[in-house]
Formats: structure tokens, C-alpha cells, sequence
């Protein structure tokens, strides 16, 4: 697998084979575009700015998908998560953004179950891979996996939700859930009634509200193994 010691120093890597550091932007605030559109802006490689935006707005998602997914074949996937979640990004820019062009969204918020299903299918690419060549014991048939992996995004959502329910207040998991599920942009959240923050204020709480989620991975990934960790 490549690794780049940075998702930022991916970026960078994209602009090399691109061979194009600098760009006209498609969009004056690529935070105020939705998920779906985000996609779309991706898909020609070049938008480095946008490349920027998915990256930001996405990885706590591929986080979280390449750690459950992972956990079928490892105990301790730590080891891996950081070059799994690497080529999920990889496997988007891959082929002249392939998988990007293919994306044909159905509803709001399809982007993120779409990234779900492309990060999940990237890990069990990789671990088919190494079992085939003797390499990894498999922790779960090939055929008992769903080709869509809806198991696991159940399980993630309802693990994230069990724990905003009880570190965050309800205006910020409602916030969350709009951003992540919803495809909603932080100006839209904010213009909605109950919410009572700008833009800013709500592209903060997703900040410290993904900082929190990924420590909480994080833990569950210890206690998988029979430790914790910090």
C-alpha cells in the first residue's frame, strides 16, 4: 500500500500526478456545497480545493467505516486503519475518479452512504487479498460479507448515536446528524429553528464532536483487544 504520513500529504501527492498545484476553484466556498455536489466537484481531479473540502468533510466517516469493517479480520486493526483509510481515498482518485463519475445520487445524503460502501469494500478487497496469498487468517467468509455492507453501517450509526446521546446535548447531535446523514451545509443547519449558532458556531461543534467520535473508536478498538487506550 501507498502511505503518505498525512492526509494532507496526500493532497499533495494528487497535485503531483494531476500536475496541477493550483487551480481556478469551481466554487467561491466549497463548505457550502452538499455532499452530492461535493462528489461531483471531485470527480475532476484537479479541484484540489475540493479534494481539500472531501477530505475534511468525509474522514471521520471513512474513519469510522475502516475501523468496523477491519475489526472482521483483526483484533487490533490500529495497526492497519491509518493505510486502509489512506488507499479509501486513494480508491476515489483512482482511474481518473472512476468511482467518483459513477456516483448517481438517489436523495440528500446518499454521498455518505456511498463513501461507506466504497471504504468498506476497499478493507475486504485488501484482507481478500491477503488471505488469498496466505497471508491473513480469515476472521469471517468472503460470502457471509453483504456486497453493500449495510451491517456495518448500522452498527456504526448506532454505536455514534449511543455515544452522542450521552456526551453531547441534543442540539449538537441533531447537528451532526444533519451534516452527516442529511448532507446539510453548516449554513443551512444554522438557518434552522432551535439551533441558535452561525455557521461557524455549528462547523465547530462538528470539529469537537468528530475529535470526540474518533477517540471513542479509538477505545472501542482497545477494548477489543482487551486494553483501552488514550
Amino acid at each position: 500500500m501507498r502511505k503518505w504520513s498525512s492526509l494532507g500529504s496526500f493532497v499533495a501527492w494528487l497535485c503531483a500526478v494531476t500536475r496541477r498545484a493550483k487551480i481556478a476553484p469551481l466554487a467561491n466556498d466549497y463548505k457550502e456545497l452538499s455532499a452530492e455536489e461535493l462528489l461531483s466537484a471531485c470527480a475532476n481531479l484537479g479541484d484540489i480545493r475540493a479534494w481539500e473540502e472531501f477530505i475534511r468533510r468525509f474522514h471521520i466517516v471513512v474513519h469510522a467505516t475502516v475501523a468496523r469493517t477491519a475489526r472482521r479480520y483483526l483484533t487490533d486493526p490500529r495497526t492497519l486503519s491509518d493505510d486502509l483509510e489512506q488507499e479509501v481515498f486513494v480508491k476515489f482518485s483512482a482511474n481518473g475518479g472512476e468511482v467518483l463519475r459513477r456516483f448517481a445520487p438517489r436523495d440528500p445524503g446518499s454521498a455518505f452512504g456511498y463513501v461507506k460502501v466504497i471504504a468498506a469494500r476497499v478493507v475486504h478487497d485488501y484482507f481478500r487479498s491477503q488471505q488469498s496469498k496466505g497471508l491473513q487468517e480469515p476472521a469471517a467468509s468472503a460470502e457471509s460479507i453483504p456486497a453493500t455492507d449495510d451491517v456495518d453501517r448500522r452498527m456504526i450509526v448506532r454505536d455514534i448515536d449511543d455515544f452522542l446521546r450521552k456526551d453531547a446535548n441534543e442540539r449538537d447531535r441533531q447537528i451532526f446528524w444533519l451534516y452527516y446523514v442529511n448532507g446539510m451545509t453548516a449554513r443551512e443547519i444554522a438557518a434552522l429553528p432551535g439551533i441558535e449558532i452561525n455557521a461557524k458556531g455549528v462547523e465547530s461543534v462538528l470539529v469537537r464532536l468528530g475529535r470526540s467520535i474518533r477517540q471513542f473508536l479509538g477505545r472501542g478498538e482497545g477494548k477489543a483487544r482487551g486494553t483501552d487506550v488514550s
